[in-house]
Formats: C-alpha cells, structure tokens, sequence
C-alpha cells in the first residue's frame, strides 16, 4: 500500500535524523498537527458514534461504568495526577486501564465490566491509551493535539457538572453523561470545567477505522519495539494525588 510505504519511509528518514525536529509529513490541514502524521487517511474532526456499533453498548452499560469509578474513589486508589505541561489551570488526573497494550491490573481488576466493555472493542487494548480521566474543579487544560491521527478517540462522560466542555478545531462540544463522543485527536482540543466538582470521563484510543490489517500491523510493531507504556508507568509511580479526586 502506497501509505503505508511513505510512512515507513517518513519513519526512517525522521529516525536517521536522530528523532529531532518535525517528523517529515505533515497534514493539510492547520488544525490537524499529530506528531506523526499518517497520510491518506480520511480526516474528519467528528465521527457519529451511530458509525460504531459498540457505542450503544457502551452507553447501555454508563451506570456501571460509574459505579466502579465510585468503587476506586472510595478506595482512594489508581489515580495521579499527569500533564501538568498541558494545564494552563487547575489540575488533570488520570486512572490508567489500559497503556498501548498494557493491562495495568490494579484497576483493571477494580473494574472487571469496564474492562470487559474495553476489551471488546477492537484496538483499545492493543494502541493508545484507555483511562478515568478526572478534571479537578476550575481547571482549564492547554490547546493540544493527540500524537498521532491513526487512532481516533472516545469519551464516555460520567459525571459532568454545569461548566464543563469540550472543544475540537472549531467544533464546542457539550458533553451529556452517558453519550459517547467520538474524535481525531490528532486536531487541536482543549476541555475545561469552570464548576467548583471534579469532571470524570471514560477516554480511550482506537485504531483509526481507515487502517488496514497490514497498517495496524506495522503500528503494533512500532509499540512492541518502543514499549511507550514504560513512559506512562514511570509517570504513574512518581505521580501523586490530589485530595479533589477523592472527595
């Protein structure tokens, strides 16, 4: 496949290169700046989670999904705070299932139904990431884009206050708990919560649904050759937590 080819391509001119400055291809788009861009794959900021069949399950399963979100709050356990380089204010914490791969079995084990809805979708548990992502009370996080456009990204919100968004490229998103949001992160995006309540949603990665075998094959490739899960591990060991997450 002529992509993938090019890809491949761009991967070895950008290692040779000693992985500094820009990765040599590039989307069209402004608002799309993935770290590394994948051509010829459709690029749309929003896809109708109606185009995923395993959407309304998962929005079947929201309250118990919740419940065991609640399980590890009053447990006090699985979440660190992280990316503080991409909260301009307030704090982002996160409970990581799933890391490129990885089971982290702690919480896994804490939420066998929300892992069982994960491992039934394909690509979650292989590529990106899948995690409890909490905002704390008036936080706002930097404009960012994901690092790469071969996945797309799902948000399952579970307990939203008045005064939390999300927004894509040019696209404002209200999020309603138990409604799935499906995205490119690789598009610039940013989330907030202005009320004075931690925001949680259910966040996980998917393989872009344009990828082919032979393309989701080379990426798994690239992950069982880099392991990216040891970076997130290190993060989570010297992470700590703040009290707004447990309260």
């Amino acid at each position: 496949m002529i992509r993938l080819e090019a890809y491949k391509k761009a991967m070895q001119e950008f290692n040779a290169a000693g992985n500094e400055g820009e990765f040599p291809l590039v989307s069209q788009l402004p608002q799309q700046r993935p770290s590394f861009f994948y051509p010829g794959l459709d690029s749309r900021v929003l896809h109708d989670p109606k185009e995923f069949e395993w959407v309304t399950r998962l929005e079947a399963a929201w309250p118990e999904v919740v419940a065991e979100l609640d399980r590890l709050r009053q447990r006090r356990e699985g979440f660190v705070q992280v990316y503080k380089d991409y909260t301009d204010r307030g704090a982002w914490a996160a409970c990581y299932l799933w890391i490129f791969g990885h089971r982290v079995n702690q919480a896994c084990d804490l939420c066998p139904r929300t892992s069982e809805l994960l491992t039934s979708i394909p690509g979650v548990t292989e590529f990106g990431t899948a995690l409890f992502s909490a905002l704390g009370p008036k936080t706002r996080l930097a404009t960012h884009c994901g690092i790469t456009n071969t996945k797309l990204r799902c948000h399952l919100p579970l307990k939203v206050p008045t005064g939390c968004g999300l927004r894509i490229a040019e696209h404002d998103i209200t999020l309603q708990e138990g409604r799935g949001v499906v995205f490119d992160d690789s598009f610039f995006h940013t989330a907030w919560n202005d009320s004075a309540e931690p925001r949680y949603v259910l966040l996980f990665d998917f393989f872009h649904p344009g990828l082919s075998t032979d393309e989701t094959d080379f990426l798994l490739g690239l992950v069982r050759k880099r392991q990216p899960h040891r970076f997130y591990l290190e993060g989570i060991e010297k992470g700590f937590t703040p009290d707004w997450v447990y309260d």
